[in-house]
């Protein structure tokens, strides 16, 4: 086994294992970032959509609109959950 680690940083020449261990955490940092980003783009667009529905569908009604989100927040909880 030591023999293997002694090979691997012979042929990586100044980089020692701490060096590569940093950079792969960078990567993964980095990519998390990515991810999170697009993440919350596209919930702010969902957001926005499912809010420009419900407010074409209710308009100025009032009482349509109480019942409306009543019945959305039945059924969409029970199929996406909390």
């Amino acid at each position: 086994m030591s023999e293997d680690i002694n090979l691997i940083e012979q042929n990586l020449g100044s980089l020692t294992r701490v060096d590569i261990y940093e950079g792969i955490r960078d990567t993964l940092v980095i990519a998390r970032t990515k991810v999170s980003t697009a993440i919350n783009v596209a919930l702010v667009e969902a957001y926005w959509e499912i809010g420009r529905q419900i407010e074409g569908s209710i308009g100025s009604r009032a009482e349509y609109g109480k019942g409306l989100i009543a019945f959305l927040s039945l059924q969409l909880t029970q199929e996406f959950g909390v």
